[in-house]
C-alpha cells in the first residue's frame, strides 16, 4: 500500500494547495491504486492517521503541504522536534517527537536531482516536519514530504498548471504504478 497525504485549509483560508493537488491526483487513472488522505491541520488528526497505518504493510508515504517558497521543495531531513499551535488551538513547544529516535532522519525519495527540484533540510517544526519525521521513521521504501508553493487565491487550474507536471514526474519515479500510463 502507498499513501499520499495533504493538509486541509488553515483557519482564515479556504484553500490549501496540497489539498488542491491531491484532489486532482484522485481523479487521475495513473494513481488508482494509491490511498489518499487529506488531513486537518492538527497534531491529533495526524497522530490518529499515523496510529491507524503504522502497522500496515506500506511501501511508501509521500506527504504534501504548503510552504513559503514559490517552487516545489522536497524536504530531505526530518527533525525530532515539534512546535507550534495547530488549527484546533493545541500547542506543542519544542518537544521531541519520539524520545527513542535520533535527532534527525532522512527521506527516501529518488529523482529529485534529475528533475531539478529544490531540496531542503529544514521542514520547520510544525506539522509538515512532524509528518516527515514520523514517516521517515517507518521501515518503508519511499518516505518524503514535499512543500508546494502557497495557493492563496490562485484558481485551481492555474495553480495546478504550475506544479502538477513536475509533481507527477516525481511521483512516477517513486510510486509503484500498475499499467504505467
Amino acid at each position: 500500500m502507498f499513501y499520499i497525504t495533504a493538509f486541509g485549509a488553515f483557519i482564515g483560508r479556504y484553500k490549501n494547495g496540497s489539498e488542491t493537488l491531491v484532489r486532482s491526483l484522485l481523479k487521475d487513472p495513473l494513481f488508482v491504486d494509491i490511498e489518499f488522505r487529506i488531513l486537518p491541520v492538527t497534531w491529533q488528526d495526524f497522530d490518529s492517521f499515523f496510529e491507524a497505518i503504522k502497522h500496515q504493510e506500506i511501501t511508501g508515504i509521500i506527504g504534501f503541504g504548503e510552504g513559503s517558497e514559490p517552487s516545489v521543495v522536497v524536504e530531505c531531513t526530518g527533525q525530532n522536534i515539534a512546535s507550534g499551535i495547530d488549527e484546533a488551538g493545541f500547542e506543542k513547544t519544542d518537544v521531541p517527537i519520539n524520545h527513542t529516535l535520533p535527532e534527525t532522519n532522512g527521506s527516501r525519495i529518488v529523482g529529485v536531482d534529475e528533475l531539478g527540484i529544490q531540496k531542503s533540510d529544514d521542514a520547520g517544526q510544525f506539522l509538515c516536519n512532524y509528518e516527515l519525521f514520523h514517516i521517515n521513521s517507518l521501515n518503508i521504501q519511499t518516505s518524503a514530504f514535499i512543500h508546494l508553493p502557497p495557493q492563496l487565491d490562485t484558481p485551481d487550474n492555474l495553480y495546478l498548471s504550475k506544479i502538477r507536471t513536475i509533481v507527477i514526474e516525481l511521483l512516477k519515479r517513486n510510486i509503484p504504478i500498475k499499467n504505467n500510463v
